[in-house]
């Protein structure tokens, strides 16, 4: 994607200034990515991102912007995503409470000052499928002599508070060096994040390997080397315009081998305990993801069932099981399956992650700062993790009147957002467990075990249904053949006018534009709309798996009354629910998380008209001495501006009056109903 910047270029000759002579525009395309590179994840942080608006309020990047759908598609109105589509507010109203205005207003007027505002907001992630609340503090300024303001978010309280931690180059000795990099448990066991910058290159000519791995070491040994013209000639374009802590450069480069010396002995750790220990327990994978996107892992298993993860998942604090384990917070364990797994009926693996929290004490008494310097992560054949959950819960049920053991009781567990970890049918596995039990599902939200959330989605596509009627429609209604006629022409004529400009009939150069172009080329099978869908999380005050503190209700169904256990299972995000299968409950309110077409048929009009802040230009000319005697020719009284105006009315009553052109509501329709 690209950003275009553009300025008009005028002939600022004595002679011809008063002509105000237009030479041309002179422009430039800038990659948005660039852009992106000026506030580097490793600086901002997990769940923290920079964006920016134009003084319209539309979004120049954002990491929820989604300009590319199917294949490879654009679609046709990216670039007119507003920032209050983006930012979700925690609210229920689709329009947001007034907060989410006030962030998009005060960015827009903010005129190279900065500002501050926080808004608990609703945040999507997984292809839309998940969702949580938080709190996010905005931080803005309005760059100069640009129509574009920079916004930075960070995620609270966490956000605020990061790790310090360098290593230069030319204090790595060659004992460090290869213990971080060439021992036997360490060749080839680490990866880099792809995208991150951690040296700008050298000259153009000079040999730097592309592989980021290479390249790091590449680094690493022209930092070391005792060649100090060779240092400077390549270690110039890491520390330059870089501030200074304590004489040492901040640069990513110093921020990641601070972390390979941290973790270097991890590798040979987890060989020893899994060997030791937990060889049986179905390990498959070990890593640690750090924060300047190093990733170290130690493979347990010759084959793994997915043997890819690493590869697919080393961009660290933007990996969704990085975030999610920083959420989820200190001394919590994150447990996830791939979606609909169990329908592929492939054995599969449990990914399983935490935080690595540091805590330093604050300023006053009694406080702490605490921040994420890492995140641990391991995979574990889903089989192993099923039937420990099983042989436990029905051990520990031998007191009860139940287990999940009894043909007449089922057991599920899952995750914090209600996709089923462990199920006693496998096929289950992965699945939204809303579409397997409706009933249940709507009960756990009604007892406040999960809470949910409406979403929307203002930059949805939705596939085109073709409706199909039968011919006796077209019989009894046979002048609506004549309303859609009349509907299409003046739709033509209106974004004929629009497009052509019928003053260049007379008083310009012929152009060859088409109604047509309107629309572009985004003609598909799909065409965008809004989409709203409802979304679960799981309540931070649901009941935990402690005797005295376990749920347990009465869902009342037709003929008799289901019985229901559920608990939130400790320093995990899984929820454990049993039920009596005996007793069959319909399906009751839908509580699908299927995203749905929003509608605005009824009030499309005013739905459009909708007034939103947008800046006005900084100052208006309307009159210059120096242009008398030279107006354009765009300003004659000829121009046929009425023509426009008309055609704009009646285009109006066609589209925003449905009613007066629906064939069902005209009185020849009642006449022919009439003789039947």
């Amino acid at each position: 994607m690209m950003t275009s910047v553009a300025q008009p270029v005028f002939d600022r000759k004595n002679s011809t200034m008063a002509l105000g002579n237009l030479l041309g525009v002179m422009g430039t395309d800038v990659p948005l990515k660039e852009l992106t590179k000026l506030t580097p994840p490793s600086e901002i942080g997990p769940n923290g991102y920079s964006f920016a608006i134009t003084n319209n309020g539309y979004v120049l990047f954002h990491p929820d912007l989604r300009p590319i759908y199917g294949n490879g598609k654009t679609k046709p109105n990216y670039n007119s995503v507003d920032l209050a589509e983006v930012e979700i507010p925690d609210s229920d109203n689709l329009h947001g409470p007034h907060y989410s205005m006030k962030l998009r207003n005060e960015m827009i007027t903010r005129s190279g000052k900065d500002g501050n505002l926080t808004m608990r907001v609703r945040v999507h992630f997984d292809n839309m499928k998940r969702v949580i609340v938080r709190t996010n503090s905005y931080f803005y300024r309005g760059l100069k002599d640009t129509p574009f303001t920079l916004g930075i978010t960070l995620p609270m309280p966490y956000g605020v508070n990061h790790v310090m931690g360098i290593i230069e180059p030319r204090l790595v000795t060659d004992e460090m060096y290869h213990d971080m990099f060439l021992t036997k448990e360490n060749n080839n066991t680490w990866r880099v994040a792809n995208g991150w910058v951690y040296c700008r290159h050298g000259n153009v000519g000079d040999e730097v390997p592309q592989n980021n791995e290479e390249a790091i070491l590449f680094f690493v040994n022209i930092g070391r080397h005792k060649n100090e013209s060779m240092r400077v000639k390549y270690m110039s374009k890491c520390v330059k315009d870089m501030k200074l802590i304590e004489g040492s450069p901040l640069v990513p480069i110093g921020k990641l081998l601070f972390d390979a010396n941290i973790t270097k002995y991890l590798p040979a750790h987890w060989q020893s305990k899994i060997d030791s220990t937990f060889g049986d327990y179905g390990v498959e994978l070990v890593w640690i993801g750090t924060r300047s996107g190093l990733t170290r892992f130690y493979q347990a298993a010759e084959n793994l069932t997915e043997p890819m993860y690493i590869e697919r998942n080393k961009q660290t604090v933007q990996e969704v099981y990085y975030l999610r384990a920083v959420d989820q917070g200190k001394d919590h364990i994150v447990l996830s399956v791939p979606f609909d797994v169990g329908a592929e009926k492939n054995e599969t693996v449990v990914t399983m992650s935490s935080p690595v929290v540091i805590t330093s004490k604050g300023e006053k008494e009694k406080e702490y700062k605490e921040s994420t310097a890492a995140v641990v992560g391991m995979q574990v054949k889903h089989s192993f993790i099923a039937d420990a959950f099983f042989n436990i819960i029905n051990k520990t049920q031998d007191s009860l009147a139940w287990s999940c053991a009894d043909d007449d009781m089922e057991c599920y567990v899952l995750d914090n957002n209600g996709f089923i970890i462990i199920s006693e049918t496998y096929e289950d596995t992965g699945a939204f467990f809303g579409d397997v039990q409706p009933r249940l599902m709507d009960h756990l939200v009604i007892q406040g075990i999960y809470v949910r959330v409406q979403m929307y989605d203002f930059q949805g596509m939705c596939d085109k249904v073709e409706n199909i009627t039968d011919s006796a429609t077209h019989i009894l209604t046979p002048l609506s053949f004549i309303a859609t006629t009349f509907t299409w022409f003046w739709k033509e004529v209106a974004l004929f006018l629009i497009q052509f400009n019928l003053f260049n009939l007379w008083a310009a150069d012929r152009s060859s534009y088409s109604a047509n172009a309107f629309w572009g080329d985004w003609q598909d099978d799909a065409y965008p709309c809004d989409q709203q869908m409802a979304l679960y999380y799981l309540n931070e005050k649901a009941p935990k798996i402690e005797t005295d503190k376990i749920y347990r209700g009465i869902s009342g169904c037709i003929d008799c009354d289901k019985t229901v256990t559920a608990a939130h299972i400790t320093s995990t995000n899984l929820v454990m629910v049993a039920h009596d299968v005996s007793c069959y409950c319909p399906a009751g309110q839908d509580v699908s998380i299927t995203p749905k077409e929003i509608k605005h048929d009824d009030d499309m009009c005013e739905y459009l008209r909708k007034e939103i802040y947008r800046k006005k230009p900084d100052t208006c000319v309307s009159h210059n001495p120096n242009e008398e005697g030279h107006c354009g020719r765009g300003a004659i009284p000829s121009q046929p501006s009425l023509i426009l105006l008309l055609s704009c009315v009646v285009l109006n009553l066609v589209v925003c009056v449905p009613s007066l052109w629906q064939p069902e509501t005209l009185p020849w329709q009642l006449a022919l109903s009439s003789r039947r």
